[in-house]
């Protein structure tokens, strides 16, 4: 074997050596799958007075919650919902994107819950659940209420998927 095809073996067989040694941010850049970030969010207003149509809804835009709020019919208009009939809330989305996650209307036991919410690469991941399945019930099943969770995250512009 001649000099520079030994060296170009050997070179080889170090840098497959080191590979599993390398940084994250290294398989990143070379191809590799970005890490999985917790992102903060809130929960907010969670007595939302508006049927919301069933539906995953990500709202960037006022103009995107405006006509979503102004199409939900109010539930419980006036007194003592006064929020239910009021012009459309205000959000700052120039900070923040609005993640409306709706079953329609049904049981209030059956509100979803956000648990929590990933960022990979720019991509979100929105984790939910309700306790339908799990067989706990309080006072809240024995009245009909709009299954409406609205979140404020930070404003990415990437996909966002709705995972039960």
């Amino acid at each position: 074997m001649n000099r520079p095809d030994r060296t170009r073996r050997l070179a080889l067989q170090r840098l497959m050596l080191a590979a599993p040694l390398a940084p994250p941010g290294w398989l990143v850049a070379c191809g590799g799958t970005p890490p999985e970030v917790e992102v903060p969010f809130q929960e907010w207003m969670p007595n939302t007075y508006r049927a919301i149509p069933r539906g995953h809804y990500v709202l960037r835009s006022a103009g995107e919650w405006n006509a979503l709020w102004q199409a939900a019919p109010a539930q419980f208009p006036g007194d003592p919902f006064p929020l239910a009939d009021k012009a459309t809330p205000p959000v700052d989305f120039s900070r923040f994107m609005l993640l409306v996650l709706s079953l329609g209307t049904g049981l209030r036991c059956y509100l979803p819950q956000v648990s929590r919410i990933t960022d990979q690469g720019g991509a979100r991941r929105v984790y939910w659940k309700t306790n339908e399945d799990t067989g706990t019930t309080t006072s809240a099943c024995n009245y009909n209420y709009p299954l409406v969770t609205l979140i404020l995250a930070p404003l990415s512009d990437g996909l966002v998927e709705f995972i039960r």
